[in-house]
């Protein structure tokens, strides 16, 4: 499943805010078919001036999800400039209750995806279940 399919599968189960599962599961997704060099990244991602907490995935090229979601809701989005970064920006406040940052936090634990919304795990099952190797 490539990673717009994955974000229209996302938008037809009115998924479209899985934030940090949503890129997680693509992950998991996109290893599942032989992506080998295929890794996670946080980081922080800059558009129009404002600045964010950010995930992707980047292989030869950036993957993210949160840009492709935002390009299917609005195509005006295509004309911004993303600036990715793994360095925190001057200034950069983050906010120690983004449950997003929770959720990468947590990713690794054993029981991961059992502590996800039962809606994402049912998401998940069927996803998994369409992916061939």
């Amino acid at each position: 499943m490539d990673p717009r399919s994955f974000a229209l599968r996302l938008r037809l189960h009115k998924m479209e805010d899985a934030g940090v599962h949503g890129v997680l599961l693509l992950h998991e997704l996109l290893l599942k078919q032989g992506h080998k060099n295929l890794e996670l990244v946080q980081g922080f991602l800059t558009v129009a001036g404002e600045t964010c907490w950010h995930v992707w995935l980047r292989d030869d090229e950036i993957i993210d999800l949160g840009r492709i979601l935002a390009e299917l809701k609005d195509p005006e989005f295509k004309k911004c400039v993303f600036k990715y970064s793994l360095e925190e920006p001057e200034g950069y406040t983050r906010d120690k209750e983004d449950v997003n940052q929770k959720i990468w936090d947590t990713r690794e634990s054993k029981d991961f995806w059992k502590t996800v919304p039962k809606k994402f795990q049912t998401f998940r099952s069927k996803c998994h279940s369409l992916v061939h190797v």
